[in-house]
């Protein structure tokens, strides 16, 4: 094997490992971009995109994350308590927003993802 099969070989190996690296990351991770209006945590504004990890190992309280609520709308809220049994207790800054308080508690499987990065565009 001279050296540029080699360099054809690195080429296409980089490429490969580029593409499965793209395809792990699509498969993992989704964007939502906040609607207009106030949201619901202060901490992002609205038109902000939020990557979010739909494969998230655990939880933790004060974690932003996407859940699904009764009304089967996608809604912004903050872990505020994680209990193995009931569920989690969800909470947000705007007080009109979807929060335990008036849901009560939410099963581990209403919890869509986990928000890592938010995109000011």
């Amino acid at each position: 094997m001279n050296r540029n099969q080699i360099i054809v070989w690195m080429r296409r190996a980089t490429w490969m490992t580029a593409l499965v690296g793209g395809m792990y990351l699509f498969l993992r991770f989704d964007t939502i971009q906040l609607e207009e209006g106030v949201s619901p945590i202060f901490r992002y504004g609205h038109g902000d995109r939020l990557l979010v990890d739909l494969r998230f190992d655990d939880l933790a309280e004060g974690n932003a994350v996407v859940v699904r609520g009764s009304d089967q709308g996608l809604h912004l809220v903050l872990i505020e308590r994680i209990d193995p049994e009931q569920g989690v207790w969800v909470r947000v800054d705007h007080p009109e927003g979807y929060s335990s308080e008036s849901q009560g508690w939410l099963s581990h499987d209403a919890v869509l993802g986990r928000v890592v990065l938010a995109l000011p565009w």
